[in-house]
């Protein structure tokens, strides 16, 4: 083989096989997609207010532990 085109049609080789992966990522990335994948919106929602309820309840016990001074909190310094 002639040297003058050996680096150039490696270098083509090597172009052509990256563009090749590349586009095959795409496709086979597109048909992976399913209804179960794409964020479901009244979902998201009923699981924040869900977590928000949750909060809200574990509030309420810390606040009546507080109040009902069973429980102390100390605070300690941080020496770093």
């Amino acid at each position: 083989m002639n040297t003058k085109f050996r680096w150039p049609g490696l270098l083509l080789l090597g172009v052509l096989s990256l563009a090749v992966c590349v586009l095959y990522g795409r496709t086979s990335a597109q048909q992976r997609i399913s209804a179960e994948m794409l964020p479901n919106p009244t979902a998201q929602r009923a699981e924040l207010v869900r977590e928000l309820a949750e909060i809200k309840q574990l509030l309420r016990e810390q606040n009546e532990l507080l109040r009902s001074g069973k429980m102390k909190v100390t605070f300690v310094p941080n020496t770093n």
